[in-house]
């Protein structure tokens, strides 16, 4: 997550929550003794459910009211950059004549040789990736014992790094820095590869880009 510039006298609480089948409107949170708890305001509609939200909100607190904060939602409070571990991040390039259906390329969880062909095969149809050796080395060597290996194509302004949000269910790839408000150069691609110790995630734990759309 991308925690906003240091205002005196504030905390920052980040926390992912499951809404159903429909995006959330907004948060509220409260204190009961040590634990902290987040609810999404989601619409009581009734809906067809084809899949599963998740939401994610930061919010930016009085430090007073969260100081001995153990539990958010339940979940022991978690370092703000969470439990993954960049393995890395390779510049794909601007792509300016054919990039469109790179957006729509979902990320993958890898656990044997093939399971990047998605994305390695959208960037070959392009014709003009950057990298393409090394991409292919990074999401095809062995995967450490007890963890999991997430890959990413990620979409944001030169000089922005890629972070990988962490919950039970979910793993999220977001864009943060200073490109965030508008890039000043043209927009690139970024092949991000993270692993995430396996005890972390449950067996249905999927990936997914946040805030990434064509």
């Amino acid at each position: 997550m991308e925690l906003p510039e240091a205002e005196p006298g504030k905390s920052y609480v980040f926390a992912a929550v499951a809404t159903s089948c429909l995006p959330a409107r907004g948060a509220s949170l409260w204190r009961d003794g040590d634990a902290l708890n987040v609810v999404m305001d989601v619409p009581d509609e009734d809906v067809d459910c084809v899949a599963p939200n998740h939401a994610q909100v930061q919010l930016a607190v009085d430090s007073d009211l969260v100081a001995g904060v153990t539990t958010v939602n339940g979940d022991p409070v978690v370092d703000p950059m969470g439990p993954a571990k960049p393995v890395t991040e390779i510049p794909v390039g601007e792509l300016f004549d054919d990039w469109t259906h790179l957006v729509k390329v979902a990320p993958v969880e890898i656990t044997a040789p093939g399971d990047a062909d998605p994305i390695l095969d959208a960037l070959t149809e392009t014709g003009e990736a950057d990298n393409l050796d090394e991409i292919t080395a990074a999401v095809t060597e062995p995967v450490p014992d007890d963890t999991r290996r997430f890959a990413f194509l990620t979409r944001g302004c030169p000089g922005d790094d890629t972070i990988l949000v962490v919950a039970a269910d979910v793993v999220a790839a977001e864009r943060v820095g200073p490109g965030r408000s508008g890039c000043s150069d043209v927009e690139q691609f970024t092949v991000a590869v993270f692993d995430v110790p396996a005890d972390r995630l449950t067996t249905g734990t999927r990936p997914m880009l946040y805030d990434q759309t064509d």
